[in-house]
């Protein structure tokens, strides 16, 4: 017989858009198989679906339609796995608008800034790091994303952030399409880069820490924060940072310009040393020394 006007089954569900077809419906599917049928039911699936289903129901007489049910994913367009970049993640909203987000619970909690600013920074120092090193595109790409990434657990609390950004982070790349292997990597880095609970894990974590800690100039500091507090004063006094790698002494160097008549740097060391001391322990894990230079004189 012909097929009915309507089909014999639908499916209503909130997000999910029902696709019918008539006779001789010819359909393609995951833009590999192309089927014909009398009756076509299906849907689409949410977008983090990664595999299409088809079902054919056979005919129960010669007489009867053919009928095909037909499961496929929303978003075709998906990226196959190992094809995330830094560029990628850069331009994911959702990852912009966490960042974003966990900047203004910090500035509402008396923090310096942590902004697209600050992780585009170490973002960079990180990358630039690895590859001076000698590692490849890959890796460095890696490290940018863990440096832009790093600091997104502080949209949830800033106790833990490391832990809670890498968790966010695994979802999100996940999500994406990220290969197992490089997401390991990426959240082993940002789950370890605070200081309470840091370690140079890998060499994207040793990157990281070197890059986060390093950060400290005065455009850090808020247009309304009080410079009588220590942290805001401290970074307040750096009126020039120059974060580089010297290839020749095998060697990442921080050197600081710092106003003594704003923050001595004894002050300096009193609420970075922990940070310091990180830094040459992630410098060693990588083959090299880390150097800290204050108005020309190296500290350490």
């Amino acid at each position: 017989g012909s097929a009915p006007s309507q089909p014999l089954l639908t499916l209503s569900q909130a997000g999910k858009r029902p696709i019918t077809g008539s006779a001789n419906t010819d359909l393609g599917w995951e833009a590999h198989h192309r089927v014909s049928a009398d009756i076509v039911l299906g849907w689409e699936v949410p977008h983090t679906c990664h595999l299409a289903v088809l079902r054919i129901i056979p005919r129960a007489t010669s007489s009867a339609p053919n009928i095909i049910i037909i499961l496929t994913c929303k978003k075709t367009s998906m990226p196959m796995e190992g094809e995330i970049t830094f560029s990628d993640v850069r331009s994911s909203k959702e990852i912009v608008t966490y960042i974003r987000r966990a900047d203004l619970s910090l500035q509402r909690m008396g923090y310096t800034e942590h902004s697209l600013a600050h992780v585009t920074k170490v973002a960079t120092v990180a990358g630039n790091l690895i590859h001076d090193l000698g590692y490849d595109a890959h890796i460095e790409d890696l490290a940018r994303i863990a440096g832009f990434m790093h600091d997104i657990g502080n949209v949830v609390n800033r106790i833990d952030h490391a832990q809670s950004g890498a968790i966010m982070s695994f979802r999100i790349l996940d999500k994406m399409g990220m290969p197992c292997e490089d997401i390991a990597k990426v959240i082993a880095a940002i789950g370890n880069h605070d200081e309470t609970t840091a370690w140079p894990v890998n060499e994207v974590a040793a990157a990281l820490i070197l890059a986060d800690k390093s950060d400290v100039r005065r455009t850090r500091v808020r247009g309304n924060s009080d410079c009588r507090e220590i942290h805001y004063r401290v970074n307040y006094a750096v009126t020039h940072n120059n974060t580089h790698y010297d290839d020749e002494r095998k060697t990442f160097i921080l050197d600081l310009t710092v106003d003594t008549g704003i923050s001595s740097v004894m002050e300096y060391f009193e609420i970075f040393m922990s940070r310091m001391k990180l830094c040459v322990k992630a410098a060693e894990y990588l083959g090299v020394q880390f150097r800290l230079v204050i108005n020309g004189t190296q500290l350490c």
